[in-house]
């Protein structure tokens, strides 16, 4: 497991965690045949169990487990299914989620309801007749930003890290002990300017990053296996 004391990137724990979570997830749809379905039913009931129970080995598999298998669960669930939701439903899925966020406890068990909130927000998005929330989604800005997510994610940190950095020594500014790091504590206007820095650089740099790394070697592979065993899904 990465740490911020040997890691560029404090996001880069999770890669060991996928490896191990996406390696059960192949095993259960090669393995599982006709039954598969049963077998990511029974992961995700693991995952909460873990997690229901405060189970204190990795907490992190117990998320992957409840998050990811609830959401091939819904995946399977909503597939070939018609969008006969109300179109209003997507907006009260994502103000249920957003109450859950702000109010849920920093305990484990309470992971718990942000699974189930994010797979209700999906199953609604994925089933509700055309609206303002979908239309909203389709807008090629957010389509972007979905591209760009996991370098999003890989590369924030980074960002922050430098900007807190520079911030440090270049702001007269008092600091506080956040989250075990000294932060500079600047005025409102400062503080959204630098907010407003931060998410335009991790932008920019995820944007290169997708179309420069992430989408070539993607395609490169999908061509390596495709020569090898067949077609490749792009899905």
């Amino acid at each position: 497991q990465s740490s911020s004391l040997n890691s560029f990137s404090n996001s880069a724990w999770s890669i060991s965690i996928e490896f191990y979570g996406y390696f059960i997830f192949a095993l259960a749809a090669l393995l599982g045949g006709t039954q598969r379905g049963v077998v990511f039913l029974l992961l995700f009931l693991v995952g909460v169990a873990l997690l229901a129970g405060g189970w204190a080995g990795n907490p992190n598999i117990s998320r992957f487990l409840a998050g990811f298998f609830a959401g091939v669960l819904v995946a399977r669930g909503c597939a070939g299914r018609a969008e006969t939701l109300p179109n209003w439903l997507p907006a009260v899925a994502l103000l249920i989620f957003a109450v859950i966020l702000w109010t849920k406890p920093n305990t484990l068990s309470s992971v718990l309801r942000v699974v189930g909130a994010s797979a209700l927000v999906i199953a609604a998005i994925a089933m509700a007749r055309d609206g303002a929330i979908r239309r909203l989604l389709r807008h090629r800005a957010f389509v972007a930003v979905g591209a760009w997510s996991y370098s999003i994610y890989m590369a924030h940190f980074l960002v922050i890290y430098i900007a807190s950095q520079l911030a440090n020594r270049l702001l007269a500014a008092p600091r506080s002990l956040v989250d075990g790091n000294m932060l500079p504590q600047p005025g409102m206007m400062i503080a959204v300017l630098m907010m407003a820095g931060v998410v335009m650089a991790t932008l920019g740099i995820s944007a290169l990053v997708f179309h420069g790394i992430e989408a070539p070697l993607r395609d490169w592979t999908r061509r390596r296996v495709a020569g090898r065993f067949g077609s490749v899904s792009r899905d």
